[in-house]
């Protein structure tokens, strides 16, 4: 109700202001005054015009990736709150956290945009941000100032494991030249910085994985001491990572490709030499590899390895080419110096390339065995049917050296007209000593 003092039979009004109540209503205008009867304007019609944007609901409950669990709601109001049914501008939402939206278009309708599908995309886990509300520039109401939300936390769940640092470097035996960390990470690749479960490896190939499980911290879970136990040289595997049962139910996932590297510090008889006869190749060759310390061969050892001894002898053929880390001889010959003489062999790499430790075979013994007979002492002039004042000694020899186990018989014969007498001797430790 307003009221003015007449002047001149004249009252004007200047400041009058009608408050509806938000709905577009006709009213009419009564004056009243003295003993005048009461008089009514014509019909007026008032409207809401609005001069803010207002959040009725707030945004919260974001899921980094997924809708909003409380979606907000926007109404255009004039300054007393009232709502403009008549708005139906186009409101945008903007944020200012360093993530994404998506969904932050809405239609007003009846003076209410009600959004549904926003959804916010965080750069990281915990992330803060607000959401700024604005309508369309021009219009009725003209270019109504932008209003934001409350402060919204944006929270990353996990769904899978990321290899943040691949691993490499699998030589046998030996922990991994770069290890292996994983982090746990939402669709997106967002970390999930709440993650705090046990994680552990597993591994495609036929070969051993060790130290495999340790305690995930702010979504990292970093590996320091993985060691593969390979079966062979140049064998391929895959790891996979995975949490343990309970919390999070992440999805694995694979690493690179890996080869395991046998990378050799040893050699080793593959095959120990046996079946010798002295000045003969030996009947069983040794064979030599190339080996870590758990005794794979090294396929990429490519390199000469020598044999030698220190047995009284003469050995022969002593290099052996190693190729795919392994080698064997086919001409090795040993002389002996003695029937039954113990050798021992000792195969040593070449200098350069990788330095093994060297190796020393099993004992073997090596047999003499006679190829010829000599005269250890000759007979001198006798007389006619006399003894031979120095008896002859027949020797069972390979190349100068006795063979003690000869025990053949040995005759000897003469090629003069006449005759011998106890021209037979049976070999003892390979000479015969013949006597009257």
């Amino acid at each position: 109700q307003a009221s003015i003092t007449a002047v001149a039979g004249i009252a004007t009004f200047s400041q009058l202001v009608y408050e509806g109540n938000g709905q577009a209503q006709p009213f009419q205008l009564v004056a009243s005054g003295g003993n005048l009867p009461r008089v009514s304007s014509e019909s007026i019609s008032s409207r809401v015009i609005a001069t803010q944007l207002v959040f009725t609901i707030q945004p919260a409950g974001s899921i980094s990736g997924f809708p909003l669990l409380v979606q907000p709601i926007v109404e255009a109001r004039d300054s007393l709150g009232q709502i403009d049914r008549s708005f139906s501008e186009t409101l945008t939402l903007t944020t200012t956290g360093p993530g994404g939206i998506t969904g932050q278009t809405v239609v007003a309708v009846n003076g209410r945009a009600v959004f549904s599908t926003l959804v916010y995309v965080a750069t990281g886990d915990q992330e803060a941000f607000a959401l700024v509300v604005d309508d369309e520039v021009g219009g009725e109401e003209g270019n109504l100032s932008a209003r934001s939300s409350e402060m919204i936390i944006s929270d990353v769940v996990a769904s899978r494991f990321l290899y943040v640092q691949q691993p490499s470097g699998a030589v046998n035996g030996k922990p991994f030249n770069v290890q292996p960390r994983v982090a746990a990470v939402d669709s997106l690749g967002a970390v999930d910085t709440g993650f705090e479960e046990r994680v552990i490896l597993g591994v495609s190939g036929q070969g051993v994985l060790q130290n495999v499980e340790v305690q995930a911290h702010s979504g990292i879970a970093i590996f320091e001491n993985v060691i593969y136990l390979a079966v062979a040289d140049g064998e391929t595997f895959v790891l996979t990572v995975d949490d343990v049962v309970g919390g999070l139910d992440l999805a694995a996932q694979e690493s690179q490709v890996l080869t395991a590297d046998v990378i050799a510090t040893r050699l080793i008889f593959a095959t120990q030499p046996n079946g010798s006869i002295s000045g003969r190749p030996l009947l069983v060759q040794p064979e030599i590899a190339a080996v870590d310390s758990v005794g794979l061969v090294d396929k990429d050892f490519s390199e000469l390895v020598n044999m030698t001894t220190q047995a009284p002898g003469i050995l022969t053929n002593l290099a052996i080419p190693l190729i795919d880390g392994v080698g064997k001889s086919t001409t090795l010959t040993f002389t002996a110096s003695q029937d039954h003489q113990q050798v021992t062999l000792t195969a040593n790499d070449v200098a350069g390339g990788i330095d093994l430790s060297l190796v020393r075979s099993d004992p073997f013994l090596c047999d003499v065995v006679a190829s010829t007979m000599t005269f250890g002492i000759l007979p001198q002039r006798v007389a006619n049917g006399e003894a031979f004042k120095l008896q002859p000694v027949v020797k069972a020899e390979d190349r100068g050296v006795v063979d003690v186990d000869f025990d053949d018989v040995i005759a000897l014969s003469s090629d003069g007209k006449g005759r011998l007498k106890a021209e037979e001797v049976a070999a003892v430790d390979g000479v015969a000593l013949f006597s009257n």
